[in-house]
């Protein structure tokens, strides 16, 4: 006779809350033993019948889960003793059970505390996002319950990452959403709470292509006609009716300064959205559209649409580094016309070209990219700041050396969390009329704040500019460029393959033309 194994509710001990503890019970040869599953639940909640707990106790499944796995794990013991004839007794199989119970933490559990880790530990807040984002998606996969560790098998990843494409969620979205869930699960075996890793000999067949969403050189001219048409700031005082920025600037510590008058911008004639479909941001912020708490006394399509043109002609900056630079950061920088020098030179002499040089000015910033740490240097032409950056430029009385440029930040409040939950909030405002800017300029509107950076390294990757002057303007490694670069159109690849025959090379076209101008 072989033994029996059962789950029971153990009435002879009552515990501190009045529940009873469940036990794992082996019977062989007339002999108990008992095994604690560090479970409990009162006599009401019990079902003797089928060993089990009832289903009106809220953590039924989670209970019921942790007993039928060990139950299994018994099982499967005591056949293998009987399949193989060696001896064994009641405290032999309890004895062997040599592996920990599945830890009481569940995997809700062990994500809330990886958001908690990196949230308040170690500062990461975008980190901490993603595992609550996580949470959230595995609370609506699995609503009725928590999953315990152990029961995350290669079946249930499956399923889960199923349900993440069923549900439209993007394969590099689930790529990344998989990395925080093998994380955890890492962990919990670290910790051993987990024996077996259900990622072994799990294989996604996922696209983890990021999308290169560039616009063309026609889109990205849209979007800047289209800002400076309907934004490029006008401002009015005493002197001046009407002066555009450029025409009345003045020089003050190294920075283009607008003399001392205010935006001529009027927020009463901002049109109000009547499109109920939109999502309205946080209702306690907004009247209505066009309205922001960061700067309530601009138009909220206007500062999406500057702080994506710089980013643009800022060697595609991300937002995060455009929100951490200062006033004292940009440096001005003037660089001779060596093309009119030259010119002068050739037709007049050089004493003229010296006497009539003209240099052209920059702002020069180095700084470490926020994401990468690495090293970059931004050089920008001022009047293409000045003009995209207009909202934000300050005038004498107002400069502060000190102050964020884009006025994302705030000196006052400059803690960590502070900084991150504005950036979230900065970033959703911006995407959002950034595709509905985009829509009004006749350009695609799939369009992110991102865009301007794909756009920026692939119009400099067509025109020829080196990949690894590319990666060095932004900020990266010439291994991770590519990620940005838009494919080459049609007549692009026309025009290279001419290349293959010696009377379609430039350099024959060249010859061909010089001998047809003799």
């Amino acid at each position: 006779m072989k033994a029996s194994v059962s789950a029971v509710l153990y009435t002879s001990k009552v515990l501190a809350n009045g529940e009873h503890p469940i036990m794992l019970r082996v019977s062989y040869n007339g002999k108990r033993e008992y095994k604690s599953l560090k479970l409990s639940c009162s006599t009401k909640d019990w079902n003797k019948d089928k060993s089990e707990v009832r289903s009106k106790h809220p953590y039924c499944y989670n209970i019921n889960s942790i007993i039928n796995h060990e139950l299994s794990k018994l099982k499967e013991l005591v056949l293998e003793y009987e399949r193989t004839g060696k001896p064994y007794s009641a405290k032999t199989l309890i004895e062997k059970l040599s592996k920990p119970l599945p830890s009481r933490k569940t995997l809700l559990e062990l994500i809330d505390e990886r958001v908690q880790y990196f949230k308040y530990e170690k500062g990461k807040y975008n980190t901490s996002t993603g595992y609550k984002t996580l949470y959230n998606l595995i609370k609506r996969f699995s609503p009725n319950r928590d999953i315990e560790l152990f029961e995350i098998d290669k079946v249930w990843l499956r399923d889960f990452e199923n349900y993440l494409k069923i549900t439209n969620k993007k394969e590099t979205s689930i790529y990344k959403h998989f990395c925080c869930l093998k994380a955890t699960i890492n962990l919990a075996i670290a910790n051993k709470y987990l024996s077996d890793n259900p990622f072994d000999g799990f294989e996604q067949k996922l696209d983890r292509r990021t999308k290169k969403r560039a616009l063309t050189v026609d889109g990205i001219d849209k979007l800047l006609n289209y800002f400076l048409n309907k934004y490029y700031c006008t401002y009015t005082n005493d002197d001046f009716q009407s002066m555009f920025y450029n025409d009345g600037i003045e020089i003050y510590d190294g920075k283009a300064l607008r003399h001392n008058c205010k935006p001529d911008i009027d927020l009463e004639d901002i049109e109000e959205e009547k499109d109920e479909k939109v999502r309205k941001f946080w209702n306690e912020y907004f009247k209505k559209e066009g309205y922001n708490k960061l700067h309530p006394q601009l138009n909220s399509e206007a500062i999406a649409l500057s702080l994506f043109l710089c980013s643009y002609i800022m060697q595609g900056l991300a937002l995060v580094d455009l929100a951490n630079l200062k006033w004292k950061d940009l440096h001005l920088l003037s660089v001779l016309d060596e093309d009119k020098y030259i010119r002068d030179v050739k037709q007049h002499n050089e004493e003229y070209a010296n006497n009539n040089k003209i240099y052209k000015y920059y702002y020069k910033t180095e700084l470490l990219r926020n994401k990468t740490k690495h090293p970059t240097k931004i050089i920008v032409d001022l009047a293409d700041f000045n003009a995209f950056a207009c909202l934000f430029i300050p005038s004498k009385e107002t400069y502060n050396p000190d102050n964020y440029i884009f006025g994302i930040f705030d000196n006052a409040k400059n803690d960590a969390s502070t900084k991150f939950g504005r950036m979230t909030y900065m970033t959703y405002l911006v995407n959002h009329n950034l595709k509905k800017a985009a829509q009004k300029a006749g350009v695609s509107s799939d369009i992110t704040f991102y865009t301007a950076r794909h756009t920026y390294a692939s119009q400099l990757y067509h025109n020829g500019v080196p990949i690894s002057l590319i990666a060095q303007n932004m900020g990266r490694e010439i291994s991770n460029i590519e990620t940005y670069l838009k494919e080459f159109d049609n007549n692009r690849i026309i025009e290279s393959n001419r290349s293959i025959f010696y009377f379609k090379t430039p350099k024959y076209d060249k010859i061909e033309t010089e001998d047809d101008l003799k």
